[in-house]
């Protein structure tokens, strides 16, 4: 990991080139070709039927030696996810099918390296704004979990709207919801026990910040619900828990907005995109924008003088 603090703009830059650059030296062929997003939208394949298409040598399943590889490459890409938060979506979709994988999943690993090699130096960048408010961003995404039956839930957290997140997370929720609404709410509700984390993180530090967290999602009527404004009919069977997300605002402890689909940037975290989307996804989420130049044009000129840790 290395680190580039810039206090004239009080910026820190973190990167993941060594981690990066060891998978390319390990992987030659997977960085051959100049990749601009993390995994095609064509590679993602979840049903069986989907496999039915592929030709027989990417349908096959791998050798036992051929697993070690893969397990091999997806642990790497956890690790390096902590920081390259862009590659979330992709390395969750690998890891459902850690348990039998295909030469298909074997390619879509080396895909992401590529995409890593491509963007090697693309940094985390945390700072910027002076206050500091825990705000937290979820959506939820119908039929993109393992065999296109369950819901993935997607969050981040960010300290100013500018900034890169300080956490994030993309998984498949345990029971199958028949409403965006109870997806949604779910997905907020765990999204609340995470500010709550920060922001007690953020106490026991001494930092100061805005007490009341901000939550966003694209959900109207769930946003209603949490408010006392709409009525959700049917709710009767919802887990308990989630009626927290309620009380908390009743008590004053969040404020939960309307962000839309199009803007909200969770919604890359359950879903794949294309080079323009991701690239607006990864100036979200890895706080680009507080960059002084536009990390994606090809004259950029990155920062030196890294601290590795």
């Amino acid at each position: 990991m290395e680190v580039i603090r810039q206090r004239d703009v009080k910026i820190i830059c973190i990167t993941m080139r060594r981690r990066i650059d060891e998978l390319r030296q390990k992987y030659p062929n997977a960085v051959i070709t100049k990749r601009n997003v993390p995994m095609p939208r064509s590679g993602y394949l979840l049903r069986p039927q989907d496999f039915d298409s592929l030709l027989p040598s990417q349908n096959r399943v791998l050798s036992k030696k051929e697993v070690e590889t893969y397990m091999s490459i997806v642990g790497s890409l956890l690790w390096i996810q902590g920081v390259r938060m862009d590659i979330i979506f992709a390395v969750l979709y690998l890891t459902w099918n850690a348990k039998s994988p295909k030469q298909h999943h074997l390619d879509m690993a080396y895909y992401v390296i590529g995409y890593l090699s491509t963007t090697i130096d693309m940094p985390l960048v945390l700072g910027g704004e002076s206050t500091i408010q825990v705000i937290t961003y979820i959506d939820a995404s119908h039929g993109t979990g393992p065999n296109s039956r369950s819901i993935t839930t997607g969050s981040l957290t960010k300290l100013n709207p500018q900034s890169g997140a300080v956490a994030a997370k993309a998984s498949a929720q345990s029971t199958i919801k028949l409403s965006s609404f109870e997806s949604e709410l779910d997905g907020v509700t765990t999204g609340l026990k995470k500010s709550a984390h920060i922001k007690n993180a953020l106490m026991e530090m001494g930092v100061t910040h805005n007490p009341v967290a901000q939550l966003k999602n694209d959900n109207k009527a769930m946003i209603d619900f949490v408010k006392g404004d709409g009525i959700a009919k049917g709710v009767r069977h919802m887990e308990l828990r989630m009626w927290y997300t309620r009380n908390e605002y009743a008590k004053g402890n969040v404020n939960l907005e309307y962000m839309s689909g199009a803007e909200i940037p969770a919604d890359h975290l359950t879903k794949l995109g294309t080079v323009e989307e991701h690239r607006q996804f990864a100036r979200q989420i890895q706080g680009l924008q507080l960059l002084s130049f536009d990390y994606f044009a090809d004259d950029k000129i990155m920062p030196d003088r890294a601290m590795d840790i």
